[in-house]
């Protein structure tokens, strides 16, 4: 709608960023309304949380685990704990038992990836408005389309913490996939994921065969 006062709304969540980072750093905003605003806070502790012990390490994620833990001794930091324990599965390995976490599995993650997605295609001007139901996130598949990893145009928020692609396409490409935008998200140098955006229909079940569920 458009009688509801907007404010400044972080693309990339804020809890992401080191501390240590320049504050004169590129933090790509977009107009949002209060609700919206205050229905990420919980989605976005849990993204930043599962992010942090998910994949290699490095000196940013170092920085953000100390934050982490501070959180933990918090009112609600039992809660966080419990969520992280559940959402760790038991796998083998060579070297024995061990436990991984799925990130874009987990519903809080995947829609403030999707939130990503949206928020960069109105800051780039590619859409004013994408509906949430146009876009599927997930994990970078080895049959990602050559014809989007081709067109990746890079951007980065400091090397070692966020770096993002954006693929764009002619009209023709565009009506064989039927895809608005792709986008590819890497945080703290390992952590990556794929979103796309369908000009039509339901992404989910439109590009749910790149991450077929196990």
């Amino acid at each position: 709608t458009t009688d509801t006062p907007r404010h400044k709304g972080h693309v990339i969540p804020k809890s992401l960023f080191p501390d240590s980072k320049p504050s004169n750093i590129q933090r790509p905003t977009v107009p949002e309304c209060e609700s919206c605003q205050k229905s990420w806070t919980d989605a976005e502790t849990q993204f930043r949380n599962l992010l942090v012990i998910a994949g290699e390490q490095n000196s940013d994620v170092h920085e953000k685990w100390d934050t982490v833990l501070r959180s933990f001794d918090k009112r609600s930091g039992k809660r966080w704990v419990s969520d992280v324990y559940h959402s760790m599965v038991p796998i083998e390995t060579e070297s024995g038992p061990r436990h991984m976490v799925y990130p874009y599995k987990d519903p809080r993650v995947n829609l403030v990836l999707r939130k990503i997605v949206r928020g960069l295609s109105a800051y780039h001007g590619v859409a004013e408005w994408v509906d949430d139901d146009r876009v599927w996130v997930g994990y970078v598949p080895n049959t990602m389309p050559e014809s989007i990893r081709n067109q990746i145009l890079v951007h980065h928020l400091g090397e070692s913490f966020f770096q993002y692609g954006l693929a764009l396409f002619d009209e023709e490409m565009e009506n064989e996939l039927d895809v608005e935008s792709g986008w590819l998200f890497r945080f703290y140098e390992s952590r990556e994921f794929l979103g796309l955006v369908s000009k039509s229909g339901n992404a989910k079940e439109q590009f749910g065969h790149f991450n077929p569920a196990k």
